[in-house]
């Protein structure tokens, strides 16, 4: 027993130590030190190298794939910009989702995290600069938010059927160079599309949900996202 309360003291020690490194403090819960916007950066910045490290291999041997991309790249010229949506699939393109994945984990300041229940991932691609233009990674959303549900009109009774018709946005941004004329807005503006609405369609019809074990309309009602920075 002795030994237990021991091993158990040194675990929470571990613990409360990692998160004071972050920039947490504990008193006695979890609290930033900080709400600022360059502090939150800096404390999920550890988290971020973290994932870096356990995914360096992949990232060094796909950069080489990635800079041919832009090996013969001309200026940006946005009139000649022209997007289509490609919905990455691992099995179907792996080229494409190689891509995905190097730009998911080098470019967020938010550390990547893979997304659970249902997802829809997809790449807006500009073909005549032959570019990758931004990157969207969709999951289900978390059951409660309070800003959401009231700005919705959604109650407690009815809220697993209407979240259950909905997605957050993990990842919603622009990559370079079309960062800098403003190419996340059309990525966000990309979320109202038909294509979105019946890729989920097409995905999610007849499945049950994990919970209630119900059936609800495969319908892709909203997707929200709170904005990080």
């Amino acid at each position: 027993m002795d030994f237990q309360k021991r091993k158990v003291g040194e675990l929470r020690e571990k613990v409360t130590r990692y998160f004071q490194d972050l920039g947490f403090s504990i008193n006695p819960h979890l609290k930033p030190k900080k709400s600022d916007k360059s502090f939150l950066r800096i404390l999920h910045q550890k988290r971020r190298l973290e994932k870096l490290k356990k995914y360096r291999y992949f990232l060094e041997s796909y950069y080489p794939a990635v800079r041919e991309y832009y090996r013969n790249s001309t200026e940006i010229n946005p009139e000649d910009i022209q997007l289509e949506i490609k919905f990455i699939d691992r099995k179907k393109n792996p080229e494409d989702y190689a891509l995905f994945k190097w730009w998911n984990l080098v470019w967020w300041s938010l550390p990547y995290e893979r997304s659970v229940g249902r997802r829809i991932y997809y790449m807006l691609f500009d073909v005549n600069h032959n570019l990758p233009f931004g990157l969207v990674v969709l999951q289900s959303p978390v059951m409660y938010c309070k800003a959401r549900d009231e700005y919705l009109g959604i109650t407690k009774e009815n809220r697993d059927y209407w979240i259950n018709q909905s997605l957050y946005g993990q990842r919603v941004g622009a990559l370079p160079p079309y960062n800098e004329i403003l190419g996340g807005k059309m990525v966000a503006m990309s979320l109202s599309s038909t294509e979105i609405r019946k890729k989920y369609r097409k995905k999610y019809a007849n499945k049950k949900t994990s919970k209630k074990k119900r059936i609800i309309p495969p319908r892709l009602l909203f997707i929200y996202t709170p904005s990080a920075y």
